[in-house]
């Protein structure tokens, strides 16, 4: 379940251009500092709404001392290049995306 809030904010950005601050009601730059537990980080190579550089640039900002980031697309040996909803929704997704993703967590629960 994706809360409403965020549809609209997502709706919000992609209707926006780049040069307009972000005003929305998550800011997630704002605590990547604070994050320390392992977390996995996957952008999408034709991504308008988080770009791999910025997605890796956030990266760099997370205190995790296991951090792990994966762009998916073309280059990478995926199948397509993945935008923004491509990587939750998208028709690949799950041959993809989410058995890098069940992989990392079952890594984890051990």
């Amino acid at each position: 379940d994706i809360p409403l809030r965020i549809f609209k904010e997502l709706g919000d950005r992609i209707f926006s251009s780049n040069a307009e601050p972000y005003e929305g009601p998550y800011d997630f730059e704002e605590r990547l500092g604070a994050i320390e537990l392992p977390m996995m980080m996957i952008s999408g190579s034709e991504d308008r709404i988080a770009p791999p550089e910025a997605v890796f640039r956030s990266a760099g900002r997370v205190s995790s001392s296991d951090l792990r980031y994966r762009e998916m697309g073309l280059r990478f040996g995926d199948s397509i290049d993945y935008g923004h909803i491509d990587l939750l929704v998208g028709r690949d997704a799950p041959r993809e995306v989410f058995p890098l993703v069940l992989s990392f967590i079952a890594e984890k629960d051990h």
